[in-house]
Parts: C-alpha cells; sequence; structure tokens
C-alpha cells in the first residue's frame, strides 16, 4: 500500500492548516515502486450501482493484469478504492 497521500488529501490538510504547500510538492517513489500503472475511473447514479462498478472492474482489471503478468495477484500494486 502507498504510504503518502493523495493529493487531494494533502490539499483537504492545507486548506484547514494542518500542513504546508512544501508536503504537495514532496518527491515520491510512486513511479519506481510501480513500472505500469493504470487508473480506472468511473462514476453512477447511487451507492448501489458505484459498489458493483466497484466490484466488476477490480475484479476484471486483476484478471487482466494476471493474464498479462503471470504474477501472483498479491504483488500487483495498489488499489485506492475512494
Amino acid at each position: 500500500m502507498l504510504t503518502s497521500l493523495i493529493a487531494s488529501e494533502i490539499v483537504d490538510r492545507i486548506i484547514v492548516g494542518s500542513t504546508g504547500w512544501s508536503e504537495l510538492f514532496a518527491r515520491h517513489d510512486f513511479f519506481q515502486k510501480y513500472r505500469y500503472y493504470l487508473m480506472v475511473i468511473a462514476s453512477t447514479e447511487n451507492a448501489d450501482l458505484q459498489l458493483k462498478w466497484y466490484a466488476m472492474s477490480l475484479d476484471t482489471t486483476h484478471f487482466a493484469a494476471h493474464c498479462l503478468s503471470g504474477r501472483a495477484l498479491s504483488n500487483l500494486g495498489y488499489v485506492n478504492s475512494s
């Protein structure tokens, strides 16, 4: 799992004054840790549909990555479910 916060969480902390702008621009190692990455964004009309789409897209993404890489699914990376 990533140890750093995502940008929107850092911005929220900047707005309330609990951190400074330097945290937003701090060096990270995401692209060194993960050679390839895929971002899937899906939106739906309600929470029930969102949960179904989330589960389907997660399963499909894991299946595709497993087929392409031949590695165990637990080594594929990080999933941000927010």
